[in-house]
């Protein structure tokens, strides 16, 4: 009974989350400063990792261009997104700030260095497509593999899954669902077991 308890809690969680993403994407959509600036807080690991990828080796200028870039294609994907159960805001924006410091680059002439998981990521979503609904209306098989993942993870799992790819850390992770650092990193265990399971490897 307390576990059926604890999953209610956290699909309570789930939605919660979700509802205050729309609620905060709605208020931006507005025009509305605070609600950007308390969007840009909760995904700030998400565009600290993205500008810390391409301003590797850069001068402050340059640095401090890569994160203005950032910070308007994260704004434009507050603006553009429209509610998906297939894809989630965290991923669509992840898209558009990659998509346009990869642009950024290649107007500087620079070259990144790609992580093998955003490749993999990229191939599902159509490769360097330049426009973000391009490249997410062409991945069917993503939205085949979120079904596959969703039908093997709990609710829980998919939360802590889904602001893992976000690349937030255990600890914060923990502190946006309200459970232990423990809890997370059993959770991402299990998780993982159940993805291998399902897909190999």
């Amino acid at each position: 009974m307390a576990h059926l308890a604890v999953r209610v809690r956290d699909m309570e969680n789930c939605m919660e989350e979700k509802e205050r993403t729309e609620v905060l994407l709605s208020e931006v959509r507005k025009g509305e400063d605070r609600a950007f600036s308390e969007l840009c807080r909760r995904y700030g690991k998400l565009l600290d990792n993205a500008v810390a990828r391409f301003s590797a080796g850069l001068c402050e200028a340059d640095r401090a261009e890569v994160e203005q870039e950032a910070k308007i294609a994260f704004f434009r994907a507050a603006q553009e997104y429209r509610f998906s159960r297939e894809v989630t805001f965290g991923l669509f924006a992840r898209v558009c700030v990659r998509n346009a410091l990869v642009t950024w680059c290649r107007k500087k002439d620079r070259k990144v260095a790609l992580v093998s998981l955003e490749d993999h990521i990229d191939s599902l979503l159509g490769g360097s497509a330049e426009e973000p609904y391009a490249a997410v209306s062409a991945a069917e098989s993503l939205a085949d593999m979120y079904q596959r993942i969703a039908s093997v993870l709990s609710p829980y799992e998919r939360q802590v899954f889904g602001l893992h790819l976000e690349g937030e850390s255990a600890a914060r992770i923990g502190e946006r669902l309200g459970k232990t650092e423990k809890s997370v990193y059993n959770a991402t265990a299990r998780t993982l077991a159940k993805l291998r399971a399902e897909f190999g490897n």
